[in-house]
């Protein structure tokens, strides 16, 4: 009845009052495995459970390129967006996509701007807070661009003011009409990566260099759309799968192979999302043991508390008291202390959650993610608060129930050394629990030092790209421009300067089909698939490539059908010949290899280098990414010379080759952050259970002791007895978690590159950690020990 657990709860209340240590410890211990739970509970929330804002989720998806040789970074056209979205199984498709601006002027704000078509908010649903969501229909590129602010960036950069809409804002170099204010909480369909503002996709010429809406080949847009009524995902991707045949038909060169995806819009992109689930699920993992450490910890404070009423719960069952009202009672002491902890560990979960969400963008290159405390979060941290108060009372409820009445009433030694034998047990399983924790944690760390570290075959450490907009010069200026320009940055300091068609490293293939005389085509295809880049004279001396046969390109090429193959094209086609001299075909026309250059780490989520055909570079396209080798200190020096020989350039923004890179370790260093920090508070939670296992060893021996140093035992003498009691149980949980930890890691296999779940390095780290951890946990005890006076331990145990 309710009334009986009101009671044990009043009376639980009143006996852990006068136990204020042992109640303040056990909430603390709790608080910490519930905050811990929190966190990443809200974490997990953000990434998987909580739905889009926006009318009937359910019934979005994301339709994207599946194209062989390609990758989720691919986009669309403007004339096949117009061409899918005639399709009978979508009930509106909307084309959008993203780039990076400042408001206002160049000193202004970083912002990220989203280009959308006119269905974008319709299919979503939205209601506007102000003005209206709407873009101008029909689109007409050029005509003047309106825009739609953001709650956030309307309270930030407005100041909540009622009257920005219809008022002009200045957007990089473009101005642009407010038309309304989007729903608060709401920054776009991506999750994490949130928009600022939205501007009619009329001004995608104005914000993406180079585009061009009658282009086939000019490919910038996503797509998200409303499934029609009646139709599924599977429907509606066979529809559109054979929309895009047509395209291939129409566009044999710009669609070869052209395929189109149709997925459940989640706020994850489609090639994230089971990587983003084996994540989330890792997190949960490590939530759930930090929990399970708390829980044991608790569970050995209650019992040392069960044994100090041990009479007390032995008088009661010889006076009638039955097992469920002896459970109950034990089971109310873990339900008011889990009350307490859960209290303060929610608190405690708010704080850390406002300070990672101000750490996540510094370490993860702009990653946000909305951290705060729903139901969900709540009714998950409920649970957990009920399944730690269930197991931190098992532990002392057993012990009670096993003890016959008459012999705990006659006996204290045996139940006491049957109480520490048993919290040595918790203890040991604390520390395995933490180790397999640590161990993850140094994992992460490895992977994210090796990433770092890693040598993409090139000189990324002070390689720097910058894109130049050539799309308004003929081909001839163009070509003179980008000759002029590579000789001026050449005369700033050390600077080396080279160009092509895309940077060093990036996340996008870029597939181009040729024909290899003499060798056979792959089953169902009628053209071999390779990466392709075209670049200038000297671009592999430039970035320190080595070329391994023949030699790089030079001046004087541009006019020969001349190529050059990564070491990977050439193990592909030719593995046991020499390439150098062989031809391909590429556009109709042969083209001769002149060099084999060694393999580079062409695309950032590629461990695996693709095959490379390098073109030398005859008239330059219009967006041109000329590359520079040279220090900090000059940069600002060749951004100058960019505005100056190429002027009219609206953002001349440098992108460091070694960022690129490290903008791939996303997952390692969120990893690293967040398992760091619960393998932290696993290590803790650990120190303190086997400082209370060694404190209470010490506090039961000091007969023994006292004896001891009255037989003439010296101090190193106590101390070695004392530390070799933790250095014991931390070791067995040692080697228990060591075991744990090596047959689990390879789980972790994923996210940690070239960093073996076995690393051996991590492994000796963790060991001599939990070598710290035994000393230190044990020192304060010993130090306790070591003032035992012989006669006061000789008097009384």
């Amino acid at each position: 009845p309710w009334s009986e657990l009101a009671a044990d709860l009043r009376y639980a209340a009143r006996s852990l009052r006068r136990a204020p240590v042992l109640a303040a410890t056990a909430s603390l211990v709790l608080a910490l495995g519930i905050a811990a739970n929190t966190t990443l509970f809200t974490v997990v929330n953000a990434l998987l459970l909580r739905p889009l804002p926006v009318s009937e989720p359910s019934g979005l998806v994301d339709v994207w390129p599946d194209i062989p040789g390609g990758n989720s970074f691919l986009s669309i056209s403007w004339g096949d967006y117009l061409r899918y979205r005639e399709s009978d199984r979508v009930e509106s498709l909307a084309a959008f996509t993203g780039v990076r601006a400042t408001l206002g002027d160049e000193s202004g704000p970083d912002i990220v701007v989203q280009l959308v078509s006119p269905e974008y908010f319709g299919l979503l649903g939205l209601t506007p807070t102000l003005g209206r969501l709407e873009m101008p229909s029909p689109v007409v590129f050029g005509d003047a661009p309106t825009a739609v602010l953001t709650h956030a960036l309307w309270q930030e950069s407005f100041g909540a003011d009622p009257s920005v809409v219809g008022r002009e804002v200045r957007i990089s170099d473009t101005q642009v009409t407010v038309v309304g204010v989007g729903p608060e909480g709401f920054e776009g369909h991506f999750i994490g990566f949130p928009s600022d503002l939205w501007v009619s996709i009329s001004a995608a010429e104005t914000f993406l260099p180079g585009f061009d809406p009658s282009d086939p080949a000019s490919k910038p847009f996503e797509l998200i759309g409303r499934l029609a009524p009646g139709a599924t995902v599977e429907t509606a991707r066979a529809a559109l799968r054979g929309i895009g045949e047509e395209l291939e038909r129409a566009s044999p060169t710009t669609n070869r192979g052209h395929r189109v995806g149709v997925t459940q819009t989640t706020g994850l992109d489609h090639s994230l999302h089971a990587g983003v689930v084996v994540f989330a699920s890792l997190l949960t993992g490590v939530s759930l043991l930090v929990l399970l450490i708390a829980c044991l910890n608790v569970g050995s404070i209650l019992l040392v508390r069960a044994l100090s009423r041990e009479r007390e719960m032995s008088l009661r069952v010889a006076l009638g008291a039955g097992v469920g009202r002896i459970v109950r009672t034990m089971a109310s002491e873990a339900l008011v202390l889990t009350a307490i902890g859960t209290a303060i560990g929610v608190t405690l979960a708010l704080r850390i959650n406002t300070t990672l969400s101000q750490a996540l963008p510094r370490v993860s290159n702009g990653l946000r993610l909305d951290l705060g405390i729903d139901w969900r979060v709540l009714v998950l941290s409920a649970g957990a608060a009920v399944i730690a108060a269930g197991a931190a009372s098992i532990t002392p409820s057993l012990h009670v129930l096993r003890q016959s009445p008459a012999h705990a009433l006659r006996s204290r030694g045996e139940a006491r050394r049957g109480v520490e034998r048993l919290r040595a047990v918790l203890v040991v399983a604390q520390v395995a629990v933490s180790v397999t924790l640590v161990v993850a944690t140094g994992l992460f760390a490895r992977a994210l030092a090796a990433g770092g570290e890693l040598d993409p075959g090139f000189a990324a450490d002070d390689t720097w790209t910058v894109a130049i907009d050539l799309t308004d010069q003929e081909s001839p200026d163009r070509t003179a421009t980008v000759r002029a320009l590579l000789d001026q940055l050449g005369t700033v300091g050390a600077t080396e300067a080279v160009a092509a068609n895309a940077p060093p490293i990036g996340v996008a293939r870029t597939p181009l089909d040729i024909e290899v005389p003499g060798v056979p085509l792959p089953p169902d295809a009628d053209t071999h698939i390779v990466d392709a880049r075209t670049v200038s004279a000297g671009y592999f001396a430039a970035l320190s490539i080595p070329v391994l046969a023949g030699r790089d390109f030079a001046s004087g090429d541009e006019d020969e059908p001349l190529v050059i193959a990564s070491r990977a094209m050439a193990d592909r086609f030719w593995p046991a010949e020499a390439a150098v001299g062989r031809t391909v075909r590429v556009d109709g026309s042969e083209a001769r290899v002149v060099g084999v250059v060694q393999d580079t780490r062409y695309l950032v989520q590629d461990e695996v280098p693709d095959p490379i055909l390098y073109r030398v570079m005859s008239t330059p396209p219009g967006i041109v990414r000329v590359t520079v080798r040279t220090s900090n200190a000059n940069l600002e020096e060749v951004v100058e010379l960019v505005r100056r020989v190429v002027p009219g350039q609206r953002r001349v923004e440098p992108t460091l080759s070694r960022e690129i890179l490290d903008d791939a370790l996303l997952p390692q260093r969120v990893g690293t952050v967040l398992i760091g920090a619960m393998g932290l508070a696993a290590l803790l939670l650990a120190a303190l259970g086997v400082y209370g296992l060694v404190q209470y060893s010490v506090a039961r021996s000091r007969h023994e002791l006292g004896v001891r140093l009255a037989l003439g035992g010296g101090t190193a003498d106590v101390l070695r007895v004392v530390l070799a009691k933790g250095a014991r149980w931390v070791g067995l949980g040692l080697v228990v978690g060591v075991v744990v930890a090596r047959s689990t890691a390879p789980a972790l296999s994923p996210f940690l590159g070239e960093v073996g779940p076995g690393d051996p390095l991590t492994y000796l780290t963790v060991a001599v950690t939990f070598a710290l951890v035994a000393v230190l946990a044990s020192g304060v005890p010993a130090r306790s020990a070591l003032k035992v006076h012989p006669t006061e331990a000789l008097r009384g145990d």
